[in-house]
């Protein structure tokens, strides 16, 4: 099931990239979150990555009377105005509470992952480093799945970019609208490094249970739930309640769907068994 990218949102300055959950999908979650009793009225709700605001406005279609905080990045994510009109605390790292502690755990968990000093700035900003302003009740969101490498100027005009694209393919310059590749005559700009994605998806998981919500429910990808290594670690000592198939691959990013199925996960702190529910979320991708 394709969304045809039209879970997008106009966000021609976005230089991180775009990574948001279809509108239709967070109203499924919200819905059965609502239904299995972890959202209730008046709790406080943290989105740790807003993004376009997609989950916040599924939230607020709820007309519960929730709290809500939100976090991103990327300081011109339209979701930051999104929270903003509905009266919610909005907020970029920048003008967050900035927690030096969890910025030093961020930066060696990056280390040891073997990501390279000068992208760990990146990688360890927004939520991993700031200290959100309440305790949240439920964490919701769905955490950037990769850090791409910073953005560097066009060939042809000079715009910056992430252009030319990994491995030699090529992208189209929104500023001349022109092909840039690196097989041009004179080769990349200097200083030009292929795209590295860096997986932060383990960082975002850990550092929300260490916030002690009642309830953390994120997007992740079904195969989030193998590794030993991330058996021993993560889900012995933090099963999950509940993992959700999600029927039909959302579209994240750049129009196609992604390329790995997509689940669900809830945990609940009053779980402690070493075992999950399963089922499936079905949705539709309500945007015009």
């Amino acid at each position: 099931m394709s969304s045809a990218g039209r879970n997008l949102p106009d966000h021609p300055r976005n230089d991180l990239g775009a990574y948001d959950t279809p509108l239709g999908l967070c109203r499924a979650v919200v819905a059965r979150l609502r239904d299995v009793g972890a959202l209730s009225p008046r709790d406080q709700v943290l989105e740790p990555s807003v993004g376009s605001g997609n989950m916040v406005r599924a939230l607020l279609e709820l007309e519960i009377g929730i709290c809500l905080e939100v976090l991103d990045l990327d300081p011109m994510a339209p979701g930051l105005d999104v929270a903003h009109a509905a009266g919610g605390l909005a907020t970029t790292p920048s003008a967050a509470n900035f927690d030096p502690e969890a910025d030093r755990w961020a930066r060696l968990e990056l280390e040891a992952a073997g990501v390279p000093s000068c992208r760990q700035g990146l990688a360890a900003s927004g939520f991993l480093t700031t200290r959100p302003a309440t305790r949240p009740d439920l964490i919701l969101g769905n955490p950037p799945y990769s850090v791409t490498a910073p953005a560097i100027p066009c060939p042809d005009c000079g715009a910056t970019g992430q252009i030319p694209g990994a491995r030699g393919r090529t992208r189209k310059c929104p500023a001349c609208n022109r092909w840039a590749s690196g097989k041009r005559p004179g080769g990349l700009p200097e200083g030009y490094q292929p795209e590295r994605v860096i997986g932060v998806a383990d960082l975002h998981v850990r550092r929300a249970l260490e916030l002690t919500a009642r309830h953390l429910v994120l997007v992740l990808r079904l195969p989030f739930l193998g590794g030993q290594d991330r058996y021993r670690d993560l889900w012995t000592p933090h099963p999950p309640r509940a993992v959700w198939t999600v029927v039909g691959r959302p579209s994240f990013a750049h129009g196609g769907t992604d390329s790995v199925e997509t689940a669900v996960y809830w945990w609940d702190r009053t779980w402690t068994a070493l075992t999950f529910e399963g089922g499936w979320i079905t949705w539709e991708d309500a945007a015009p």
